[in-house]
């Protein structure tokens, strides 16, 4: 008897889609918007928390459509078509995008799918795959759009929900908050420098625009040579991989560059792990136009010897596809991304995973560690909603975060830099040409991250120094902030806390608009301040969502009642 007559008889049990509990709370929500007529509907889900089992629970429960889903590799593709198999769903395609931007206007509008999943969205409004996404979007009016992305803001701040969801985000569920919540596991951050020639020519540069006397700068070259020993002596990679990396048995990716980058790091990378104590280390590589990648791939993933194992890799891995058994990453990486910089630490982390993931950021530059620390501040804030919805939430694990996010060794130079830094003279008056320069431009002085501003042919790293700053005066940085510039930079009008300023502009603004509406405070979405141009209706979105979403602190809740903002229906 066939297979097929024993599943029609019974004889066998088809295994149905069992959802996480996060996964089925979102569930319900996405059911509840099609149950309400709603055609289009996004979710934004951190990496590792299974977005992937919602289209499988949602191509299930839709047996009797003809179904569709959109990937952006084949990786990701080979990974969704192992869930449908795994779970006997029928009647469903998985495609790729480059096999749609490939397909001609009508073919893409004759296209007979009632439901159709564009996986990893944010992709979706590129200039490449945008406008082929757009016309099978058009052309479906009423299919089922159903959306899956981590990332839904793009580098460029345009959010591609609101450009192809009409706005509509069934749930909302970033890392901090998947943390917070234990779906996925707390990973163990490390920042390290794996190579100072960058930062050791801008302090170079600097000495050299100095003031001081030839002699000085004379002295402050020769500081500059003996710190690099030192500083490669005490704080080398092999020193922090024999620190950190605790399984030495562990697959760990290690994400480069690109080709060129790969090819010159790679006998590197090996040799810190050698120095490091790592002895038999098993090297794998995958990249686009690799030949060999796929059998790469499948040997580092089916490589379950006594030996370290390590997956040098270029973008491929970045997105969408969950590795079992991964120790952790390394970013060898000058990217300022955030949306890649998440998308790469989040292939440590996994729903399900009891392990403690390690993230090795070995970056080329001091501000690129911010984002690691970003990462701990909005943890914490998660932590501290959920215990403040929840008086019996459980925090158990959470109780000395700080250990797991490490910077001392990135700190500790940075304040030997600061060390020279502090005594150049001619420094402070130029960064505050420049900040007066910027603040003359803009309007005020929100200098946003990695803002260059060039002074009489000089760049000058002013978000750089805004950033130090505000971390002296809170005494997390050494540094000579005397009351005197204190007061010279209030007269500028510097901003000490962004966060604050940017809740007080938004309130004034949205202030000035009642005002100007005689007391209408429906402020449409689309509505930007023709004075300065502050988007003034998509920040009272924003509110009105972290509000309905638990996520808008009590006191600023009080502050927007008491401005009848609440109470209104229009998003």
């Amino acid at each position: 008897m066939s297979d097929d007559k024993r599943y029609e008889r019974g004889e066998y049990e088809v295994m149905k889609v069992d959802l996480l509990p996060h996964n089925q709370e979102a569930y319900e929500k996405i059911k509840l918007q099609i149950a309400e007529g709603k055609k289009k509907i996004a979710i934004s889900h951190a990496t590792g928390t299974g977005k992937s089992y919602l289209i499988a629970k949602l191509f299930e429960d839709y047996s009797d459509y003809k179904k569709l889903v959109l990937v952006p590799s084949t990786y990701i593709g080979d990974q969704i078509q192992g869930l449908f198999e795994k779970y006997s769903i029928q009647n469903a395609d998985v495609v790729l995008y480059q096999r749609l931007i490939r397909m001609s206007d009508e073919d893409i509008a004759a296209m007979d799918y009632s439901l159709i999943s564009l996986d990893e969205y944010h992709h979706d409004i590129s200039k490449v795959w945008g406008k082929k996404v757009r016309k099978l979007i058009d052309t479906h009016p009423e299919s089922i759009i159903f959306g899956t992305s981590a990332t839904p803001v793009r580098s460029d701040g345009v959010n591609t929900i609101d450009e192809l969801f009409e706005g509509n985000c069934a749930n909302d569920l970033p890392l901090s908050e998947s943390i917070a919540k234990k779906i996925v596991p707390l990973p163990k951050y490390v920042g390290a420098l794996y190579t100072l020639d960058d930062e050791l020519e801008r302090l170079r540069k600097k000495v050299e625009n100095a003031t001081n006397s030839k002699e000085e700068k004379k002295e402050y070259y020769k500081k500059i040579n003996t710190m690099r020993s030192q500083i490669e002596k005490s704080y080398g990679m092999p020193i922090i991989l024999n620190k950190h990396i605790k399984n030495r048995e562990g697959k760990y990716i290690v994400f480069c560059k690109n080709k060129t980058h790969l090819a010159e790091i790679k006998d590197t990378v090996i040799g810190w792990f050698r120095t490091a104590g790592f002895k038999d280390i098993h090297a794998y590589e995958v990249y686009s136009d690799y030949e060999n990648k796929d059998a790469e791939y499948r040997a580092f993933c089916d490589d379950e010897s006594h030996s370290l194992k390590l997956l040098f890799s270029i973008a491929m891995l970045n997105e969408g596809l969950h590795l079992e058994n991964i120790s952790g990453v390394i970013l060898l990486r000058p990217t300022k991304s955030s949306i890649v910089w998440h998308q790469q630490i989040g292939r440590a982390i996994e729903a399900n995973n009891t392990n403690t993931p390690v993230i090795i950021d070995a970056v080329n530059n001091f501000s690129a560690v911010r984002q690691g620390m970003e990462l701990l501040n909005e943890i914490k804030n998660a932590i501290a909603r959920e215990k403040e919805k929840d008086p019996n939430f459980d925090d158990t694990g959470f109780e000395d975060i700080d250990t797991f996010f490490v910077l001392e060794q990135v700190l500790e130079i940075k304040e030997m830099f600061a060390g020279i830094e502090g005594r150049l003279e001619g420094n402070w008056d130029l960064y505050i040409r420049a900040l007066k320069q910027y603040r003359e431009r803009e309007g005020d002085c929100l200098v946003p991250r990695d803002h260059t501003e060039m002074v009489d042919d000089i760049s000058v790293a002013l978000y750089n120094w805004v950033s130090n700053v505000r971390m002296v005066k809170k005494g997390k940085l050494r540094g000579a902030l005397t009351d005197e510039r204190i007061k010279q930079l209030d007269e500028i009008g510097f901003i000490w806390d962004t966060l604050l300023y940017e809740w007080e502009n938004g309130l004034r603004h949205f202030d000035k608009y009642v005002k100007e509406h005689n007391g209408d405070v429906l402020v449409p979405e689309a509505y930007v301040d023709e004075e300065d141009g502050f988007h003034t209706g998509y920040w009272v979105r924003n509110k009105r969502s972290e509000f309905k979403n638990g996520k808008l602190e009590k006191n600023r809740i009080v502050q927007l009642e008491e401005r009848i903002c609440m109470g209104c229906e229009r998003v």
